[in-house]
């Protein structure tokens, strides 16, 4: 199994503090690009491999004081700030998630759920008439702003419009004393053209089960435990749909 790349960590840190902070405001994108994502017929759904199961510990950090304030998502990520000066926990975050992947892989096999992610929303836009293609690139980086970040192996197709996804999860626990729970975060950004948005947003799965009082037994409960992550993420699918495409909520409101 290849190893987690170290670069990864504080770029996971800081995803999950955006996962907590207040979304981008899509309706209003939402009304002012009405006309043009309505005319979207022909979709490139861009997505990135990933088969890796992250597991973040705040236990001993001064953050873990902070979890009832920030919920988490956000205590999580306030870590990311912090990380330069707390070796010790990145370090640990990246130890535990080393071997909670190779877990997960070795019960289960390696399956790529982004992948299939980037399946089920275009089955789903394509029953709406629309035609859809995949393309598989590197995970957009560079900026906490997908729309803004950039993979060397995304060169948008002339004729298509971009729906760029960028996925996260994993197992977090706010303090020393509280579990280990499954959190899911979905970034979405429609695009008409390189750093040229209709629409974006991100979606959060904070899920209630399971839980794990220690990373023993997270570890032990590799299989159940990815699988509980996975679906999370797959339960996402109807509302990136929703948020992108359904202009219903508009005239709710």
């Amino acid at each position: 199994m290849k190893k987690i790349k170290s670069f990864l960590f504080p770029m996971f840190l800081s995803l999950f503090l955006l996962g907590c902070a207040t979304a981008p405001p899509h309706l209003a994108q939402k009304q002012a690009n009405r006309s043009a994502i309505e005319a979207t017929q022909r979709i490139e759904i861009f997505y990135h491999p990933d088969q890796d199961y992250p597991v973040l510990d705040a236990g001993g950090s001064s953050y873990a004081g902070l979890s009832g304030l920030l919920g988490p998502i956000g205590m999580i990520a306030g870590l990311g700030a912090h990380a330069a000066s707390k070796t010790t926990m990145v370090d640990r975050a990246r130890s535990r998630s080393a071997d909670f992947t190779k877990a997960v892989h070795d019960a289960s096999g390696t399956h790529d759920f982004t992948e299939q992610f980037a399946q089920n929303l275009a089955e789903q836009l394509r029953l709406t008439g629309r035609e859809v293609k995949l393309t598989k690139i590197e995970r957009p980086t560079g900026d906490a702003v997908l729309s803004k970040s950039k993979a060397r192996d995304m060169m948008f197709t002339p004729g298509y419009t971009a729906l760029v996804l960028r996925t996260s999860k994993s197992y977090v626990a706010e303090s020393a004393t509280s579990s280990y729970r499954p959190v899911v975060i979905v970034e979405f950004a429609l695009m008409s053209g390189p750093q040229q948005p209709l629409i974006e947003s991100r979606l959060s799965n904070i899920l209630s089960k399971p839980t794990y009082i220690t990373y023993s037994g997270l570890l032990d409960d590799a299989k159940q435990a990815a699988d509980a992550l996975d679906n999370g993420l797959l339960a996402l699918v109807p509302q990136v749909q929703r948020v992108v495409f359904d202009m219903n909520e508009l005239s709710s409101r």
